[in-house]
């Protein structure tokens, strides 16, 4: 991903949440978390995402934010519900990981 950045400077805007995911894997949570915030006008999925960046990172004023712009775009959001039916992370590893950051995020289950 980064070297599709590096090779088309106006790449699609999705690189960028495709790259937090990955980031977010990688416990690289202050890249993915950068990545997250270079979405112009991001919906839920990308704040729920941005959330759990900042949870993991201990920023949790930041991430409870994020977490409260989540329920007021989509006051009906629950965690096992966007894990689910939006999340294709393949590994369980990485499922427990972004479910960890959700409710860190303060996010309810």
């Amino acid at each position: 991903m980064v070297a599709a950045r590096r090779l088309n400077p106006l790449h699609p805007l999705w690189y960028n949440f495709s790259l937090g995911i990955a980031l977010y894997s990688l416990t690289r949570y202050e890249e993915a978390a950068q990545a997250f915030k270079r979405i112009p006008n991001p919906g839920p999925w990308a704040r729920a995402r941005l959330a759990a960046c900042l949870a993991q990172l201990g920023q949790t004023a930041d991430a409870r934010a994020q977490a409260t712009a989540v329920l007021h775009i989509c006051p009906d959001f629950s965690i096992e519900q966007f894990m689910d039916r939006d999340v294709l992370l393949e590994r369980s590893k990485d499922r427990d990981l972004l479910r960890e950051g959700l409710k860190r995020a303060g996010l309810p289950a």
